[in-house]
């Protein structure tokens, strides 16, 4: 990282409490007239995301931060080997987890008021605005091109326009105002707990990271019936509204199992397997795994199909999650 230690940035801006590290880099940098593009160059970095120790001290330096509170609130690789993990507020995430490669999704109506970015934005999980009870916009509604990081200003989009709502904001499916307040909390403050079950959601959930909860909800809510194409329903996944009605529908299916996690077989047909078997593998949290070990004991227990080749991939098919 080729960064002359000299030339720290003369224009400080401060950070606000809920604030994402890659968003307040952005409002640092266009506080001083750069552009991603520009400090990418200038700092020699191969890639915003992720960042490494080291470049993230000399981003904390420049910024006159404190260096532990932007690795806190960064999404940064823990282990570069296969299969990769990433932190973020001192919580362990599996790759697939954050939105933060090619896309800022955010609330048009919180940036225009706050002008920052939230830390909370960053996660695949978080797909809605609890203040205004909307989805997270990743396009920008005059343009309709995903909304970048490299762009002019916080609330203005690559196309020179300002990123606002959509005129006809989508009415939230159920479950899913629970489930990103119960997520925001947990993640905001990893050392208070707030049971799954006071926001309406199953109640083994609380038991398990957030990576784990997350995973196990897409496992249960991704397909919408037995003959979706798994192509359709993976790049439904990456849209805001289309991630609020899988968290919605896998809530659902949950709860209609109450506490018994055994009956799990009768909807074997409509789970994707491949998510659960990767979190046996490589869950976030011994939680995550022992979770995902039992939920495929009763579903190969109870299976009237061919377990082991349910759900595969096809040949090609990319997976959800690594």
């Amino acid at each position: 990282m080729g960064v002359d230690p000299a030339r720290s940035l003369p224009v400080r801006v401060e950070p606000a409490d809920d604030e994402g590290g890659l968003g307040f880099i952005f409002r640092l940098l266009s506080a001083n007239g750069l552009s991603f593009r520009d400090a990418q160059h200038w700092l020699g970095l191969k890639s915003w995301n992720p960042l490494k120790a080291q470049e993230i001290k000399v981003l904390a330096w420049i910024a006159g931060v404190d260096q532990s509170w932007l690795v806190d609130r960064t999404v940064t690789c823990l282990g570069w080997d296969a299969p990769r993990t990433y932190g973020l507020m001192g919580h362990r995430f599996g790759t697939g987890m954050a939105d933060y490669l090619h896309s800022a999704k955010l609330c048009p109506l919180c940036v225009k008021r706050k002008k920052y970015h939230r830390v909370t934005w960053q996660l695949r999980c978080i797909c809605c605005c609890i203040e205004h009870a909307a989805l997270l916009s990743e396009r920008c509604p005059h343009c309709g091109n995903l909304i970048r990081w490299n762009r002019p200003a916080v609330d203005i989009c690559s196309c020179g326009s300002f990123i606002t709502a959509a005129s006809a904001m989508a009415n939230l499916p159920p479950h899913v105002s629970g489930w990103v307040e119960w997520l925001e909390c947990r993640l905001l403050n990893s050392e208070s707990y707030k049971s799954a079950a006071s926001y309406g959601l199953p109640t083994f959930l609380g038991s398990l990271s957030i990576d784990g909860a997350f995973r196990v909800v897409v496992a249960v809510g991704l397909l919408p019936d037995v003959n979706c194409p798994l192509s359709q329903a993976s790049a439904w996944a990456t849209t805001s509204i289309g991630m609020a009605e899988i968290v919605s529908r896998g809530i659902d299916r949950l709860l209609c199992l109450g506490n018994r996690l055994s009956d799990i077989s009768s909807i074997e047909p409509l789970i994707h397997l491949p998510i659960l078997e990767r979190m046996r593998t490589n869950g976030a949290s011994s939680s995550d795994i022992n979770c995902a070990s039992v939920l495929l004991n009763y579903l190969r227990a109870g299976s009237k199909t061919h377990f082991e080749q349910r759900g595969r991939y096809l040949r090609g098919q990319l997976p959800l999650f690594n």
